[in-house]
């Protein structure tokens, strides 16, 4: 049974339209996903950025259950708009350590035609393994300064092992309607504490 898992923050959930990045840095602002979940399978998704934090939020807001902006242009220029993140053109690859190796990717191109993001499949992997990642990008092929993020997956039993599942699950989330103004809404760090197996985003 292939079981998919999106590892969601505030930061992943942000707009991802951008424009060309003329940024001599690289970060990883919108964070990870693991994707696609297998036992012996996943891909990396991930997203290069040209700055280290997303747009301040300065719109005041509906006081409704959907909290619509007031007087938000959406044809703005993405460094202007509330929330987003600017993308930046660069590469990026992964190091990821099992139980029994580590295995360093080739470095994927971040383009602006793909908004900037990545994405990297892993193939051989053992299954109910913890893996650990690190994610390192840079804006110049000849760059030494590396942008760095780690994290960690598990991989599920194969599928003729029967085994106890906890999940999470949201919906049709509005940017808009966040109840915490730095992380974005609250559940998520709900979520976090039950440490679920996997997270299902159903909907928009």
């Amino acid at each position: 049974m292939t079981k998919r898992i999106l590892y969601i923050s505030l930061l992943n959930l942000l707009f991802l339209a951008s424009l060309p990045a003329s940024a001599q840095e690289a970060y990883f602002t919108n964070g990870f996903r693991i994707s696609e979940l297998t036992a012996n399978e996943a891909i990396i998704w991930t997203r290069l950025c040209g700055q280290e934090k997303p747009n301040p939020v300065v719109h005041e807001r509906k006081p409704k259950v959907f909290r619509h902006p007031l007087n938000f242009n959406e044809d703005m220029p993405v460094d202007e708009m509330d929330g987003a993140v600017r993308g930046a053109e660069g590469y990026v690859r992964a190091i990821v350590e099992g139980a029994q190796s580590t295995e360093t990717s080739d470095w994927f191109p971040a383009e602006a035609k793909e908004d900037y993001t990545v994405h990297i499949p892993l193939e051989g992997l053992i299954p109910n393994t913890k893996y650990t990642i690190r994610l390192e990008g840079k804006v110049q092929q000849s760059d030494e300064d590396l942008a760095v993020l780690t994290g960690s997956f598990r991989t599920p039993p194969a599928d003729t092992v029967t085994a106890p599942v906890s999940f999470t699950t949201s919906t049709c989330q509005y940017f808009w309607s966040y109840d915490d103004s730095v992380a974005g809404f609250k559940t998520y760090q709900s979520m976090v504490e039950m440490a679920p197996d996997f997270f299902v985003q159903t909907g928009d």
